[in-house]
């Protein structure tokens, strides 16, 4: 009987790792670009780590995202599927059925350790979908409670920061600094928790997703970041589109206060939120070293999507343009991805369930129709058609859906059926849809080819309303993108936890407005007297701010 007892209690004393299961590390960002990796020719960035990574790894150079905005995009991921399943065709709200793959539950069902630390986005908050252990930072938390970071403030006596991620009203997509310095900012603190969360689970295979909010607008870095690109060679914005096009007007909505130094000095402070998060990567990846579990580990960096960064006159997301869609992806694994290698076939978010399953040795979930495939597979073996990249989002007259080749790029827009076709090879930037014009020879047949493959794209992976008398459906609506949702982008939400708080202790927060002139205090390129007062005020109820800028 003792023998029997021992057995049985030895494993929780201690845990014998099994040789061959590798660890999955998932380095997330958000909002990060294609083009914002030293390595990959983007010789302007400063990215040490991934650098590294791509050194050490495989770069997807044509990896994208199945959505261009945060909800959806994390949750394909997680499921492998797309809107049709998991009810995210926006950043709307829907619960998972029990009965969906999520990848935090099949590994811990198959004797994985699964951790999460950082932003996920969930609906609700606190939905584990498999994770034994959450240490969030969402960006736009309800309740401080559920909120790991924010319960890290109040003990380190900076509770009363209103805006710990940065001010949005009324200065989201505008040049800003953290109210915080480096050690407390948020990227530090996904950083130390991964490294940490490496160490304490190297002696059992473990599931760990370390996710950043950057550098997601409001770019606001520490001041120890805020001068790092000054005097670098930035890629100034492509122009905007040759003709008005309705579908990217949402997304200028910023631009009537903006001047060419206010963009260059933006995408500065973009750049050095991407290097900040570049240096604590480096802790993860050094925790890993120091366990003896680097080799061990499939790594895989990437992001949900893009942003526009005034390219085409726009900002932000939501649209099926390079810049939202077209997004990072390394894999480090030395079992199966040749050192330095590169693959410029289409991968996708919904490649990553399989792919870390495949490298678990854990079989693909019944009963679904799974859109990717595993990464692991050499170019060119497996079964998924990966010359071209179906991308969605949004519902109704809202919906868009996209079909990407090597050469061409085809668009079609539900509101009033709204078609676009550009040529990638002579128009990267996307200012030039030749369906405004006559179409002919080689373009007149690679817009038949695309919009009879991306109605049967939409027929298997789209919603089930997008078809009329078998053709796609033309609804009568906005075009406008499904986020940003109204006229001056997101400059009204606000820091939303206050609004849960009681009299008393909101009243111990900073106020909004001091914040605001704090964080943009600093950098000039603000024009505080051309931003949009009547909607701040509206949404803030705060007169006395305004006072303090006019000076009346």
């Amino acid at each position: 009987m003792a023998d029997d007892i021992a057995s049985y209690t030895f494993p929780f004393f201690k845990r014998q790792r099994p040789a061959d299961r590798p660890n999955v590390l998932i380095l997330f960002t958000d909002e990060q670009r294609h083009d914002t990796i030293n390595a990959l020719g983007h010789t302007h960035m400063i990215t040490p780590t991934l650098d590294r990574l791509v050194r050490e790894g495989c770069a997807f150079t044509h990896a994208c995202t199945p959505n261009p905005v945060c909800v959806p995009a994390r949750h394909s991921l997680i499921t492998g599927l797309y809107s049709k399943d998991h009810g995210m065709a926006s950043n709307n709200s829907a619960v998972i059925p029990p009965a969906m793959p999520r990848l935090p539950q099949l590994l811990a069902d198959n004797g994985y350790h699964c951790e999460v630390v950082g932003k996920m986005h969930f609906q609700p908050a606190r939905t584990h979908h498999g994770f034994h252990r959450m240490q969030l930072q969402e960006e736009l938390t309800r309740d401080p409670g559920d909120d790991e970071y924010m319960m890290y403030l109040q003990r380190a006596g900076l509770g009363h920061i209103r805006n710990p991620h940065g001010v949005r009203n009324p200065v989201y997509h505008h040049p800003q600094r953290s109210l915080l310095p480096e050690e407390h900012h948020p990227s530090t603190w996904v950083g130390d928790r991964a490294a940490e969360a490496v160490r304490r689970n190297a002696s059992r295979p473990f599931f760990l997703f370390a996710s950043w909010i950057h550098p997601h607008p409001p770019v606001a870095v520490p001041d120890s970041y805020a001068d790092l690109y000054k005097g670098r060679a930035i890629p100034a914005p492509t122009p905007e589109e040759r003709e008005p096009n309705p579908a990217l007007e949402s997304s200028r909505c910023t631009k009537d206060f903006r001047s060419a130094e206010n963009t260059r000095r933006f995408r500065e402070l973009y750049c050095s939120a991407i290097t900040l998060v570049d240096r604590n990567m480096a802790k993860v990846i050094a925790a890993l070293e120091e366990t003896g579990q680097l080799d061990n580990t499939l790594i895989i960096m990437t992001s949900d999507h893009g942003d526009m960064l005034g390219d085409n006159g726009a900002y932000d997301k939501s649209l099926p343009n390079d810049q939202a869609v077209h997004i990072p992806l390394i894999i480090r694994y030395p079992r199966a991805c040749a050192p330095g290698s590169r693959r410029s076939d289409f991968a996708d978010l919904v490649d990553i369930l399989p792919t870390a399953l495949d490298a678990c040795g854990v079989p693909l979930p019944d009963g679904w129709d799974l859109p990717g495939e595993s990464l692991l597979i050499p170019a060119g073996r497996g079964i998924k058609d990966r010359s071209v990249h179906y991308a969605e989002n949004g519902s109704g007259a809202g919906r868009f859906i996209s079909l990407r080749g090597q050469r061409y790029k085809y668009n079609y827009w539900f509101s009033e059926g709204r078609e676009e076709l550009y040529d990638l090879e002579h128009d990267a930037a996307e200012t030039n849809n030749l369906l405004r014009g006559q179409v002919q020879g080689e373009a007149l047949a690679a817009h038949e080819r695309m919009k009879r493959q991306l109605a049967n794209y939409e027929k298997r992976f789209g919603h089930a309303d997008s078809f009329e008398g078998g053709r796609l459906a033309v609804r009568h609506g906005s075009i406008t993108p499904t986020w940003p949702p109204c006229l001056y982008g997101i400059d009204w939400q606000m820091a939303m936890h206050a609004f849960n708080l009681g009299a008393a202790e909101e009243a111990k927060l900073n106020r909004h407005g001091d914040e605001f002139l704090a964080a943009v205090g600093k950098e000039p390129t603000v024009d505080l007297k051309k931003l949009n007062w009547e909607f701040y005020e509206s949404s803030t109820r705060d007169c006395e701010t305004r006072k303090k800028v006019f000076g009346k």
